[in-house]
C-alpha cells in the first residue's frame, strides 16, 4: 500500500508533460478556483503553486490538504512566498528534502517558484514542477521533471506536509533517484544537472552535474538562446576537453561556438537532427543531445 508521500510523488510524476492550451490558463488552477482555497481566482497567472496544491488536494481532499500544508482557506496560498511562510509559521519547514515535500526557490520571504520533491540522493534532489520550461519554448509553462544539486543556492528550503493527518509518518523515505529508475532523460531542451551528469558519465569524467563550476540549472530560468561565449578562463573543463576530443574539435576545455558547431555537426551526422550548424547551444541542440543520451550513442 502506497504511503501518503508516495501518492503525492506518483501523482506529480503522472502529470509530467502537461502543457496548458491557452497561455497560463491551466487545469490545476481551474480546479482549485472552483473551491474556496484561495482569496480570489488564480487561473491565468503563474501556476507552479497551484500545481503543488492540486497534488495534495487531489490525493487527500480540500479540507485535509489545507491542514496538511498549513494554509488557511480563502488565503494567499497560490503565492510562493505566502505558501513558504505558512509552512514556517506551523514549524513545518526543513533545509533537507523528503519525498512529497514542497520545494521552494528564492530567498527567505522572496520565494519565486515551487514544485514537488519526487526523489533525492546524497548529491541531488529530483522534482516535478508546474509553470516551468519557458526557456525550452513552453510559452505558458509546462509540467516537467527537474534535478538540482542539494546545495543549490536557489533552493530556499522545503515545506513538509503534516503526514500524520492522513495516516502517514513524518519519517523520511529512503533516498532514491526516481529518474534513473525510469531509465530515460526527459527530452525538454533543459541541460540541467540531470543531463550534464548523464553526459559526464557517458564520457567517463567526474559526474557532479556541473560544467566546470557553471551551474547549468540556470538555463531553466534564464533564456540564453544566443551564441555561447567562452564560459571560463584558465584550463577549462575536463569534461569539455574529453568532449572536444570525441568531436575532433580544438581542445581547450572551453565550450565556445566552435565546439558547439562541432557538436551540432556530430549530432546531425549520427541521426539526431538539431537544425542549422550555427554554434548556438539552443533548445533544438539540447534536445538532440538528450535524445542521443537515451539512445546510448555516447557509451
Amino acid at each position: 500500500m502506497a504511503t501518503p508521500q508516495e501518492k503525492v510523488r506518483d501523482w506529480a510524476l503522472g502529470e509530467v508533460g502537461y502543457v496548458p492550451s491557452n497561455g497560463k490558463y491551466n487545469k490545476y488552477a481551474a480546479m482549485l478556483d472552483a473551491t474556496n482555497i484561495y482569496n480570489r481566482p488564480k487561473n491565468g497567472y503563474d501556476w507552479c503553486d497551484c500545481f503543488a496544491d492540486c497534488d495534495y488536494v487531489s490525493n487527500f481532499g480540500l479540507d485535509l490538504a489545507v491542514k496538511m500544508i498549513a494554509q488557511p482557506l480563502c488565503g494567499c496560498g497560490a503565492g510562493r512566498a505566502w505558501s513558504a511562510s505558512y509552512y514556517r509559521a506551523a514549524d513545518q519547514w526543513s533545509s533537507e528534502p523528503s519525498v512529497g515535500a514542497q520545494i521552494f526557490f528564492g530567498s527567505r520571504g522572496n520565494e519565486y517558484h515551487t514544485g514537488i520533491v519526487v526523489g533525492y540522493d546524497s548529491s541531488h534532489v529530483h522534482t516535478v514542477e508546474g509553470n516551468t520550461g519557458y526557456s525550452a519554448g513552453y510559452s505558458g509553462g509546462a509540467v516537467l521533471r527537474r534535478t538540482y544539486s542539494r546545495g543549490d543556492s536557489k533552493i530556499s528550503g522545503y515545506g513538509i506536509p503534516d503526514w500524520s493527518l492522513v495516516g502517514g509518518s513524518a519519517a523520511k523515505t529512503e533516498p532514491t533517484n526516481v529518474y534513473e529508475q525510469m531509465g530515460e532523460l526527459e527530452v525538454d531542451g533543459y541541460l540541467g544537472v540531470q543531463s550534464i551528469t548523464a553526459w559526464q558519465r557517458a564520457l567517463g569524467t567526474y559526474a557532479d552535474g556541473y560544467l566546470s563550476g557553471q551551474d547549468w540549472e540556470d538555463w531553466g530560468y534564464t533564456p540564453r538562446l544566443v551564441a555561447v561565449e567562452r564560459l571560463h578562463g584558465g584550463t577549462g573543463s575536463t569534461m569539455i576537453r574529453v568532449l572536444q576530443q570525441r568531436l575532433e574539435a580544438d581542445v581547450d576545455g572551453l565550450i565556445g561556438p566552435q565546439t558547439v558547431r562541432c557538436l551540432q555537426a556530430w549530432l546531425n551526422d549520427h541521426g539526431f537532427p538539431c537544425g542549422e550548424v550555427d554554434g548556438v547551444l539552443g533548445i533544438l541542440t539540447a534536445k538532440a543531445v538528450q535524445r542521443s543520451f537515451n539512445a546510448g550513442t555516447w557509451s
